[in-house]
């Protein structure tokens, strides 16, 4: 059965496009349980082998800090970049493009922890972009 929904994901992932959805706020989407909302993918190819598989966040003084834990759902190696962006509360994004793209390569089936401190105190929610 959760091969089934898993398919089904996917599938659905496929035909949504690109675009991911709105600003996530670190909890699981409550019907696949996963944190969708907190990625957006630059490939078809991407969006097929990566997920988020846990996120945590805190405040570190008045800062936003984030660590995201990234699957590599395929069995081969996984090459790509990835960029972390900060909104605010009304979902505006906090200093555009003062990010880098950050290389980044997952074995087959593991994870690897990326982390980030949002730029300023305005910062509420986070989105990683990933890009071949």
């Amino acid at each position: 059965m959760k091969t089934i929904h898993f398919f089904l994901l996917l599938a659905l992932a496929l035909v949504a496009g690109c675009s991911a959805g709105a600003v996530g706020t670190a909890k699981p989407d409550e019907e696949s349980g996963q944190y969708q909302s907190n990625i957006e993918y630059h490939s078809l190819q991407i969006r097929s082998r990566l997920a988020i598989s846990d996120v945590r966040q805190r405040y570190v003084g008045d800062l936003l800090q984030v660590s995201v834990d990234l699957h590599n759902r395929w069995e081969a190696k996984l090459d790509f970049q990835y960029q972390f962006r900060f909104y605010d509360e009304d979902g505006f994004e906090v200093a555009s493009d003062s990010r880098p793209w950050t290389p980044l390569v997952i074995t087959g089936n593991d994870t690897a922890t990326v982390q980030a401190t949002a730029p300023n105190p305005s910062a509420t929610s986070f989105k990683i972009i990933a890009r071949d």
